[in-house]
C-alpha cells in the first residue's frame, strides 16, 4: 500500500511541475535571481552584488543550503557565480564558517574597506552576518527583516548596533596590460621627430613605463628600436585615472626613414610578461632633412696678370659624397651688381673626408680674373644640394689685389664676418668657428 501511495504522489509531483504549479515557491523558481557577467575580481563581487539589490528575496538564494538565514548564503553565492575559488571564500553557508576558512586562506583584516571587501559583524561569541562592500563606505547586505538593503556597514542593528569588521578576500592576483594614448607625431628637423603620450600600469599605477619605439614597421620586422620612459608629469592623466607619479612621454629621436610612415610605440608590462605589452600607433609623414651646406675659405692669394687663386672646402652633409657648385663675387655681395663667377669643389681633401667621416671631393682649388685692384671683399656661395631657396651657405674674406704685377703675392689682410683660427681646427681642417657659422648670411642664388 505504502508503494502505492508513493508511487502516486510521484506522479502527481511530476504533472505539477511540468504545469508550473510551484513557479510561485521561491524554493523552486530562481528566475528572479539577476544574471551578470562578473570577473572573478572584486570589482566583480561588488557588480554581482549590486545587480542582485531588489531582486527577489533571499530564499532565491537559500535552495542549495535549504531555509534559514541567507546573508552568508547570497555572499557565497555571488562568489560561485563569478568562479572564484573556495579558497578565496569558502562555500559555506555560515558566517563562522566563513570568516575563518578566509582568514585561513590568506584573507586579511583591514581597517579601510574597499569595493569588493566583505563586512562581518561578532556578537554573543560568533559571526552573525555578513555583507558585501560596493564602495569604501557603503555595502549591499542581505537577510535584514529578510530583505535586502544598501547602507552603511555601521548602521547595522542586532538588539544593538554591532561594530564591522572588514575583511579583504585573498583575490587571485590579476595582471592588467599597460593602457596608455599615443597623442601626436610630429617633424622636428634634422631628420628627428617628436613623439608624445602617456602610458601607466594599473598594476603598478605609481611607476613610469619603459617604451619601445619602432619608426617603418612594428616589431619584428627589422626596423631598429629606440627606447625612452613614460617620465614626464601628466597631471590630466593623474586626475582622470586617480593615480599619481609621471606617465607622459615628450622624446625626439632620429630617423633615417622619410615620407609616410608607421611609428609604432610599445608600452612595456610592468611585470614584464610575454605577450602583455600594449601597442600603440600612430602613421605620419616624415618630412625630408635637408642640412645647410659647411665648408671653410681657407686662403686668398694674389696669382699675378689680374687674378687672384682661392682655395677651401665644402660639402653638404644630405649628400656627403657629392661635390658643390660655388658662387662666387668679388668687390660686392649677391645681388651688389658685380659679376659671378663659378667653381666647383672637386678637389681631393683626405683631411676632410677624415676629420667628417665622409667620402668624394670636396676641395676647392679656382684662380680667377677680376679687374678690382686693392682692398676688396671675397664672397663664395656654397650651393645646397637640394638648391633651396635661402639655404646657401656664404664664406668670404677680404684682401688686397695687387695690381698688373706677375709674380707679387700680397698677404691676406683679414676675415670679415667670421674668424679662422686654431681653436676652431679640427684634425688639421680649416673651419668656421660655431660662433661665427650662425652668422654666416643665407641667400637665393
Amino acid at each position: 500500500m505504502k508503494r502505492i501511495v508513493k508511487r502516486v504522489l510521484a506522479i502527481v509531483l511530476c504533472v505539477c511541475l511540468s504545469l508550473g504549479v510551484f513557479d510561485g515557491i521561491a524554493y523552486f523558481k530562481l528566475s528572479n535571481v539577476v544574471v551578470v557577467k562578473a570577473a572573478a575580481t572584486a570589482d566583480g563581487l561588488a557588480s554581482l552584488a549590486e545587480a542582485q539589490y531588489n531582486a527577489y528575496h533571499g530564499l532565491a538564494y537559500d535552495n542549495r543550503y535549504g531555509t534559514g538565514a541567507w546573508c552568508a548564503h547570497f555572499v557565497n553565492w555571488c562568489a560561485r557565480d563569478i568562479g572564484l575559488s573556495t579558497d578565496v571564500i569558502p562555500d559555506t553557508g555560515r558566517c563562522t564558517v566563513m570568516y575563518n576558512g578566509m582568514i585561513s586562506k590568506g584573507a586579511q583584516v583591514v581597517t579601510s574597506p574597499q569595493r569588493g571587501d566583505l563586512v562581518f559583524y561578532y556578537k554573543d561569541g560568533s559571526w552573525c552576518h555578513v555583507g558585501i562592500m560596493i564602495s569604501s563606505t557603503m555595502s549591499i547586505q542581505g537577510n535584514i527583516n529578510n530583505t535586502w538593503y544598501k547602507m552603511s556597514p555601521n548602521d547595522y542593528i542586532n538588539d544593538g548596533k554591532i561594530a564591522p569588521t572588514y575583511v579583504r578576500p585573498n583575490y587571485p592576483v590579476t595582471s592588467h596590460k599597460p593602457q596608455g594614448c599615443f597623442d601626436t607625431a610630429t617633424n622636428a628637423g634634422d631628420g628627428k621627430i617628436r613623439l608624445t603620450g602617456w602610458a601607466f600600469d594599473e598594476d603598478s599605477p605609481s611607476k613610469s613605463l619603459n617604451l619601445h619605439i619602432y619608426v617603418g614597421g612594428a616589431y619584428g620586422s627589422g626596423v631598429p628600436m629606440k627606447t625612452a620612459t613614460a617620465n614626464v608629469s601628466r597631471p590630466d592623466v593623474n586626475k582622470a585615472y586617480g593615480i599619481t607619479g609621471n606617465h607622459g612621454f615628450d622624446v625626439t629621436i632620429s630617423t633615417t626613414f622619410t615620407g609616410k610612415q608607421p611609428i609604432y610605440i610599445y608600452i612595456i608590462d610592468d611585470k614584464l610578461e610575454a605577450n602583455h605589452n600594449t601597442r600603440i600607433d600612430k602613421t605620419m609623414t616624415i618630412s625630408v632633412p635637408n642640412h645647410k651646406p659647411k665648408g671653410c675659405f681657407d686662403t686668398a692669394t694674389n696669382a699675378g696678370d689680374g687674378k687672384i687663386r682661392l682655395t677651401g672646402w665644402a660639402f653638404d652633409d644630405d649628400s656627403p659624397s657629392k661635390s658643390l657648385n660655388l658662387h662666387i663675387y668679388v668687390g660686392g655681395a649677391y645681388g651688389s651688381g658685380v659679376p659671378m663667377k663659378t667653381a666647383t669643389a672637386n678637389v681631393s681633401r683626405p683631411d676632410v673626408n677624415k676629420a667628417y667621416g665622409i667620402t668624394g671631393n670636396h676641395g676647392f682649388d679656382v684662380t680667377i680674373s677680376t679687374t678690382y685692384t686693392g682692398k676688396q671683399p671675397i664672397y663664395i656661395y656654397i650651393i645646397d644640394d637640394k638648391v633651396e631657396a635661402n639655404h646657401n651657405t656664404r664664406i668670404d674674406k677680404t684682401m688686397t689685389i695687387s695690381s698688373n704685377i706677375i709674380g707679387k703675392e700680397d698677404n691676406i689682410i683679414g676675415v670679415t664676418d667670421q674668424k679662422t683660427t686654431s681653436s676652431s681646427e679640427k684634425n688639421g681642417v680649416n673651419r668656421v668657428s660655431s660662433e661665427n657659422i650662425n652668422r654666416l648670411e643665407n641667400i637665393i642664388i
